[in-house]
């Protein structure tokens, strides 16, 4: 029987947390059809980071051979040695890691592992086994091989010995193409010219999904290369810079970048991609496109202004961000670009196989599929056509290391091909190219026939979006004419932030769902919602009432609340009433609050809104926040049961990113209240960390989350609302406002407790661990204030609504 180990690699970065979830995921899966259709070959162990034990707990075939590995420390010694996360993660990549750190983090590994085991397969993802426990065994590190986008069905590499990281071949290049291992046979010359011409075939249509205007004759993509992206960074600064040459054109004169290249390398992508745009005539075309999954450049400021500049000295520069649509955007502008130039982008291994012409710096880690090292030779070729000869490496690369994902689920399958490896590992030795046994594929097994359901154009995104729209306008229409029948009175709702893309979480969908249900409860019927001017019809009459929900927007002079009274009094000029309710009044200009006092109703979430309006001289009711009603307390048994730290997002991106570093380190759960996708940047601009959701407070109800914490560390709003709701203890952090300590205020709670900005902002998460001991032994006596607040603030949200019924005529 051979002992088998899944290792989640422990890398304690952001930006490999996440990765990490589907580290262990795939693996998982084939582990259990190995367990259920091998029981008899394979024993099995898993080792993972500590905050992954939840996950594998309840696999019966790992029993008691479960193993876990303390990040939290390996990041508190990484940072003991004046390193930060970021800089170790660099320093891996480029290969000069600091020994005597890196022999620290193997002994915390290594202690988290039994001693006294011998593994024959330790399976990995993504990144490969380099702990000193595992020196013995066949190590396989699965990752996703390039050849795993439309036209290709998805594929990994299963690797032994180090072939292949970061994402494309890096190791295996310098293997001589003339070695007996790399002699193509007939039979693999035949697989892998099979497999050119039907991906070819597939690709020539691809004109027609991302067309883009040909303003020149040739051009050169730059796949990936408007990625603000941390690992590229990280490969531009392995490259040596370029030299300058003298003789060249005026416009390179005029926009070559004057880099110090007395220092022999770059300092990030930035200045690679400034060097090689400078490189290339203007009459030659340079369209870039971005990573597809990662945020765009458009969130980055400086990394888009960065952009913008560039395309103003080199106006043959075109940056296409509606390629990223697609899921292999750069994949289907193949067909339609003469060279491609990249040290980051799987596209070139892929163009160098479907017969395109391919450069990459010289010591690039992708150099083996290029025809140049450098610029002026690649630009001095002419267009390649599919007919050329493939590399022999490809045709090695077809028949004993791209690994089909639909072949490696197939049990059967697996069993004989692992057993053939480990038995051609033990007697070829671990580092020898023939140990990789044959994978007998065929075409078929590599290409994706049908049409990919991934890949969407942007003229499908828009007939879809006009689809949605035409519902949308449909059913406004049907309840429009139910209601004209009835003798309701009407309303149109402004701002309805559970419509907007720029809210649209848990805590907007309830204020609105206290609306729409109160009003219809007391006979109101709603004509329509109004988000923007363009929304109003002053084709048909005016609504009896024109409510707006000021969630979310009357705080520093925002153009948007602004408009919102605007579009207000234009109704009232038509006789309608009008209503700002659930708003804040913050840090706005006096001219702001001048049409206020013609307002038929206004009422404010916090009493400091309400004071402030008062000094403008403007009445205005206090309730508190109507999410409120949405959510009903939990009893003391209930309660007593919650366990574990719940940390949320805010709507401060950099606080956002400290919350989710303050999970990691008091070892709690994350979650995003919305579906933004973070992005972290250095202080250089570069990008460096994207958290993906791990979990999100879709419903804030019973049995969700926020109901099976014990104590919640929040920058929402709204997530401090739920946690007074349902007798939750939290703490918090301060928002784009200063809402959450007004409602600590109104409640009587206190202030320099709850709050732990200070706390988030230094990092200081042994300070954290002890405030939150702190406020969970003081929150019982806090409990009181928060009922009466909230069985005072249902009384005045009723109180409210019943204004409105009372001004109605």
């Amino acid at each position: 029987m051979l002992r088998l180990l899944l290792f989640v690699e422990p890398k304690p970065l952001p930006e490999h947390l996440f990765r990490n979830r589907y580290w262990l995921d795939f693996p998982l899966r084939i582990f259990r059809q190995l367990h259920r259709d091998s029981p008899d070959l394979f024993e099995m162990h898993v080792a993972v980071p500590r905050r992954f034990l939840d996950g594998v707990r309840s696999e019966q075939m790992f029993q008691h051979r479960i193993y876990s590995i303390n990040e939290v420390a390996m990041a508190n010694r990484i940072h003991s040695k004046g390193h930060t996360l970021r800089d170790v993660w660099i320093s891996d990549f480029l290969g000069s890691t600091d020994s005597e750190l890196q022999q620290m983090l193997d002994r915390i590994v290594c202690n988290s592992i039994p001693h006294d085991l011998d593994w024959d397969i330790v399976i990995t993802f993504g990144e490969e086994c380099r702990y000193s426990f595992a020196s013995t065994a066949m190590k396989i590190n699965f990752e996703t091989s390039p050849f795993s986008r439309p036209p290709f069905r998805h594929s990994f590499f299963m690797d032994h010995c180090g072939l292949f990281r970061n994402a494309a071949p890096a190791k295996w290049f310098n293997l001589s193409r003339e070695q007996p291992e790399f002699s193509a046979s007939s039979q693999q010359v035949s697989l892998s010219n099979g497999i050119r011409q039907a991906a070819v075939e597939m690709l020539s249509h691809t004109e027609r999904r991302l067309p883009f205007k040909r303003r020149y004759d040739r051009y050169l993509l730059l796949p990936l290369q408007a990625s603000n992206y941390s690992s590229f960074d990280a490969q531009a600064m392995h490259l040596r810079i370029s030299t300058n040459r003298a003789g060249g054109t005026s416009a390179r004169d005029a926009t070559h970048t004057q880099l110090d290249h007395d220092r022999g390398r770059y300092d990030s992508q930035i200045d690679f991609l400034l060097d090689v745009c400078s490189q290339v005539d203007s009459d030659i075309g340079i369209l870039v496109t971005e990573h597809p999954n990662v945020p765009s450049i458009d969130t980055s400021n400086r990394f888009a202004h960065v952009l913008r500049g560039l395309h103003e000295m080199l106006p043959n520069l075109e940056y296409l961000p509606r390629a990223k649509s697609f899921s292999s955007g750069s994949f289907q502008l193949l067909p339609q670009v003469d060279w491609i130039w990249t040290i980051a982008s799987n596209i070139g291994p892929v163009a160098k196989f479907l017969g395109k012409r391919v450069g990459s710096p010289g010591d690039s880690h992708i150099a083996f599929a290029t025809d140049a090292s450098d610029l002026d030779t690649l630009l001095a070729t002419h267009p390649q056509t599919a007919e050329a000869d493939i590399d022999p490496v490809f045709h090695w690369m077809f028949n004993h290391y791209v690994m089909p994902s639909h072949k490696i689920e197939e049990p059967e399958w697996l069993t004989q091909y692992l057993m053939a490896r480990f038995r051609a590992v033990k007697e070829q030795g671990f580092n020898e190219i023939a140990a990789f046994v044959p994978t007998e594929c065929d075409v078929d097994d590599f290409i994706e026939r049908r049409p990919s359901t991934t890949t969407v154009s942007v003229a499908g995104l828009q007939a879809m979006e006009t689809k949605i729209e035409l519902f949308r306008f449909r059913t406004r229409q049907r309840l429009q004419n139910l209601y004209s029948k009835t003798g309701q009175q009407s309303y149109v709702l402004v701002n309805d932030t559970a419509e907007l893309e720029s809210y649209r979480h848990i805590g907007c969908n309830h204020v609105m769902a206290t609306i729409y249900e109160t009003l219809q409860q007391m006979g109101f019927r709603m004509l329509y919602r109004a988000n923007a001017p363009t929304d109003m019809q002053p084709d048909r009459p005016a609504p009896d009432w024109v409510i707006i929900n000021g969630e979310g927007t009357f705080h520093h002079d925002a153009a948007r609340a602004k408009q919102l009274l605007e579009m207000a009094l234009a109704y009232q000029s038509r006789g309608s009433k009008i209503a700002l309710l659930n708003s804040i009044w913050e840090s706005n200009a006096p001219e702001l609050a001048g049409s206020l006092p013609s307002f038929d109703l206004i009422a404010v979430r916090d009493g400091a809104s309400q004071r402030t309006l008062a000094e403008a001289g403007v009445n205005a009711l206090l309730t508190p926040d109507f999410s409120l009603p949405q959510w009903q307390p939990l009893d003391r048994d209930s309660r007593r049961n919650r366990q574990g730290l719940l940390f949320t997002d805010s709507i401060v991106y950099e606080r956002a990113l400290r919350l989710f570093d303050a999970s990691v380190h008091l070892e709690g759960t994350f979650c995003l209240l919305d579906h933004r996708q973070l992005a972290q940047y250095d202080q250089d601009g570069c990008f460096k960390t994207a958290l993906q959701p791990l979990g999100s407070l879709d419903f804030l109800i019973h049995d969700s989350q926020i109901d099976r914490a014990r104590v919640v560390v929040t920058g929402r709003f709204h997530v401090a609302m739920a946690c007074i709701a349902l007798g939750n203890i939290f703490l918090y952090i301060d928002s784009n406002t200063s809402k959450i300590s007004n409602l600590c205020n109104d409640i009587g709670l206190p202030v320099e407790l709850l709050n732990v900005t200070s706390l988030v902002d230094d990092c200081d998460w042994k300070e954290l661990n002890g405030r939150i001991r702190e406020v969970s032994t003081a929150f019982e006596t806090l409990l009181p204030l928060i009922r009466d607040y909230r069985q005072q603030g249902m009384k005045r949200i009723a109180d409210v609504f019943d204004q409105l019924k009372l001004n109605r005529s």
